[in-house]
């Protein structure tokens, strides 16, 4: 039977592992230079956002020992599936409401 993590410090650690620009995720994997570049100005919009800049915020994460969204951890915390569904979803979402407002 495996032991729990009861070390809060670690109790979210994602997976590290080396990997170029095009891996995401713990899983690895490569995604499309589309999704690459999905994926970099998605982690740039949340890295900048309240969650990382607003102090109060960040200390408030620490507190309740969840990560703060800091671009590394967020190129980190999805697979690359993940990123590309979001990849898919963004665009099925900004195709139908391009053809709307024509």
């Amino acid at each position: 039977m495996k032991a729990k993590n009861k070390d809060p410090k670690t109790k979210n650690a994602l997976p590290r592992e080396a990997g170029g620009a095009a891996l995401a995720g713990g899983n690895g994997g490569v995604l499309s230079p589309e999704v690459v570049t999905f994926r970099g100005d998605q982690v740039k919009l949340l890295a900048k956002s309240g969650w990382n800049c607003c102090s109060s915020i960040r200390e408030g994460l620490k507190k309740v020992n969840l990560p703060v969204p800091s671009a590394t951890y967020l190129e980190a915390a999805f697979t690359s599936k993940q990123w590309t569904r979001a990849y898919q979803a963004t665009s099925a979402l900004r195709d139908h409401f391009q053809r709307r407002t024509i």
